[in-house]
């Protein structure tokens, strides 16, 4: 949350997240919001959900006059839905309200134009769809807060002179001792499942969709699932609502049944909280490696474990 240098929060601001959020970005959100004595108030998205407008308005509901941020997934982690971003930060900005989007999945997974989103913040992860080293991504930030924006870790471009590069890339270029290698693969990276898959990156994304939506249907019907929301709602991801356990486990430990699907069938998939709720969720995910033969493994060892 490296916006909370840019951002003068003051007593009694409001942070907006959603119950469908990141943990880890929630609670960076509460942390900031503890240190500046601001308030978080968490906007609960309609799930199971069939409009893109259902969703857009119940976070225009909870906006009230104190708020300063919202906090927004562009794909959410455990409920796999793409938000209305596009419609959202317009929205927020004539309010007066920042944007700060976690677009941790959207980088090859959605088309993804910046200069269009026109957001406050931005980050996204390069090593989920495209593939890159881990550790590659990536912030944008409007121009309007670049040049008050500071990096966690102050470091050597805070007095750097040289005047070829702005003072917002100075500051977040070179922070300590930092590895720029994972960066200077992006040119390979963007070229390399092009040129494996003789695809664009936009035909890729279509597929990448389609064979989801396709694995969603397949689980549904054959472990009597129901689906949680229309396909046009989803990326290269889908959630599935599975059974609740008689308690939850702890925060930060691994679902028993994640556990199983890996130990006995060497099955990597998360299993994760139902947002709001106590049930759980199986998120699958589609990339150009993931064959239907995989899905009916998925569903044979499910059905297997449930029973």
């Amino acid at each position: 949350m490296g916006s909370s240098r840019a951002i003068p929060f003051r007593s009694g601001d409001q942070i907006l997240i959603t119950d469908h959020g990141y943990n880890a970005c929630n609670n960076a959100a509460r942390l900031i919001a503890k240190h500046h004595h601001a308030e978080v108030i968490v906007a609960s998205l309609p799930f199971p959900t069939q409009e893109t407008a259902q969703l857009h308005d119940a976070v225009l509901q909870h906006i009230t006059p104190r708020t300063r941020l919202v906090l927004l997934d562009h794909v959410t982690s455990p409920s796999a839905l793409i938000l209305p971003i596009h419609s959202l930060i317009p929205k927020l900005r004539e309010r007066g309200i920042l944007t700060l989007i976690d677009g941790a999945h959207a980088p090859g997974m959605l088309p993804l134009d910046l200069r269009t989103l026109d957001p406050d913040f931005y980050t996204g992860n390069c090593h989920k769809w495209m593939c890159a080293p881990k550790g590659t991504a990536f912030l944008y930030v409007r121009d309007s807060w670049r040049e008050s924006l500071q990096p966690l870790a102050i470091s050597h471009g805070e007095n750097d002179l040289r005047s070829e590069r702005s003072r917002f890339h100075k500051r977040f270029d070179w922070v300590g001792t930092g590895d720029p290698t994972p960066y200077l693969t992006l040119p390979t990276v963007l070229s390399t499942l092009p040129q494996i898959l003789q695809l664009s990156w936009q035909d890729l994304q279509q597929q990448q969709h389609e064979k989801a939506c396709a694995a969603r249907q397949l689980l549904s019907q054959r472990l009597s699932l129901p689906l949680l929301c229309p396909d046009h709602l989803l990326g290269s991801m889908a959630a599935l609502p599975l059974p609740p356990l008689p308690s939850s486990p702890p925060p930060g430990t691994i679902d028993p049944l994640q556990q199983r699907l890996f130990t006995d069938h060497a099955i990597e998939i998360p299993v994760m909280p139902y947002p709001s709720q106590n049930q759980r969720l199986l998120r699958l995910s589609a990339h150009a490696y993931n064959t239907t033969d995989e899905y009916l493994y998925l569903a044979h060892a499910l059905s297997a474990l449930l029973s």
